[in-house]
């Protein structure tokens, strides 16, 4: 069985496998931590500075991430599909991407590259699973 994993509780790094579930209010954290705001000032402020930055609200990361499944990539962490859905929403260049994520070039582009081409391979999108 699968197990709903807060990254909040997480180590940063810590390995996990293909059948973690993730849950809405751990994209929420995740993402308020990579635009650097705190979550707690208002369901519809939170809601509005999240998804401005990466074009979906915090639901629709942890259905696509528990949807990708087996697709995601080995090692893969939900930060990676945040800095995957602020690339397509943001589409700055790579150096203002990487540097919003707090990473490296070679690390950003790493990372955005396995989503995009897992993402891709989901067999249906639909607005009715959302």
């Amino acid at each position: 069985m699968a197990r709903v994993l807060c990254t909040k509780f997480t180590l940063p790094h810590s390995k996990m496998s293909q059948s973690e579930v993730i849950s809405p209010e751990c994209f929420e954290i995740q993402g308020h931590g990579l635009i650097q705001r705190a979550p707690g000032l208002g369901v519809v402020r939170s809601n509005r500075r999240f998804r401005s930055m990466f074009g979906v609200s915090p639901e629709v990361c942890a259905k696509t991430w528990n949807k990708l499944g087996s697709l995601r990539p080995e090692n893969s962490e939900p930060r990676h599909l945040l800095w995957t859905l602020l690339f397509l929403k943001v589409y700055a260049t790579e150096t203002v991407n990487a540097a919003i994520c707090s990473v490296d070039e070679k690390t950003f582009r790493t990372w955005v590259r396995k989503f995009v081409t897992a993402i891709s391979q989901l067999r249906i999108v639909s607005c009715i699973d959302f």
